[in-house]
């Protein structure tokens, strides 16, 4: 992996960087580099994750005994339905 730097000196390229990051929820060196390769490799090239993986780690002990115990019908095996 190469680093490249930007310089810039225009406050409205960076005001405007600056409030798409956040309305994407990225980093700007994140939307620069999308936006980056969008132009210059093409948008087929690049893959957007769309998975739960931001939500790995967020649920308190009490919440995941809540969904287990939610879920635990589910896990039974019907011996019925296999025949």
């Amino acid at each position: 992996m190469s680093t490249l730097t930007i310089r810039t000196s225009d406050e409205d390229l960076a005001k405007a960087l600056k409030r798409a990051s956040f309305e994407r929820k990225e980093s700007v060196n994140q939307l620069v580099l999308e936006t980056l390769a969008e132009r210059f490799i093409g948008p087929a090239k690049r893959r957007k994750y769309t998975d739960l993986d931001h939500l790995a780690g967020t649920w308190s002990a009490e919440e995941y005994d809540q969904f287990t115990k939610a879920i635990s019908s589910l896990e039974a095996i019907h011996p019925g339905d296999w025949a």
